[in-house]
């Protein structure tokens, strides 16, 4: 399955829904992305291949129930981890052939719930 806007607007009428999962959110704006931020019961998230700054998934901080988390190929996992500090019950985080700024594993540090981190072909700017 390919998420896109369209389709992310129309599950965000199932507020119970508990997980969701895609193959590729490649073309997924941020208007799709502020559906997702209503899914509250979210539990589980799968969403990898996906090409967002910083800010375009600050969604995450209000998917509280969340505990697992898959973001594979995300194009940088940059200041956003700072959302992921928010996820107090976050307990699995998938972040394969990923590129990491200085700082990443500070906020990561922080997920104090968190049992499994997988990261597998991953890249780590250490510049300023």
């Amino acid at each position: 399955e390919v998420a896109c806007d369209e389709s992310l607007a129309a599950i965000a009428g199932c507020k119970n829904l508990k997980s969701y999962s895609t193959k590729n959110a490649a073309f997924v704006t941020k208007k799709g992305l502020a559906s997702l931020g209503e899914l509250r019961n979210l539990e589980r998230f799968e969403f990898p291949n996906s090409r967002f700054n910083d800010d375009d998934l600050k969604f995450l901080a209000d998917l509280t129930k969340l505990k697992v988390l898959d973001l594979t190929k995300n194009r940088s996992l940059g200041k956003y981890l700072q959302y992921l500090s928010e996820l107090r019950d976050l307990e699995s985080l998938t972040i394969n052939e990923t590129s990491f700024e200085k700082g990443t594993f500070t906020e990561i540090g922080k997920l104090k719930s968190l049992k499994t981190l997988t990261m597998n072909q991953v890249t780590y700017d250490l510049d300023d």
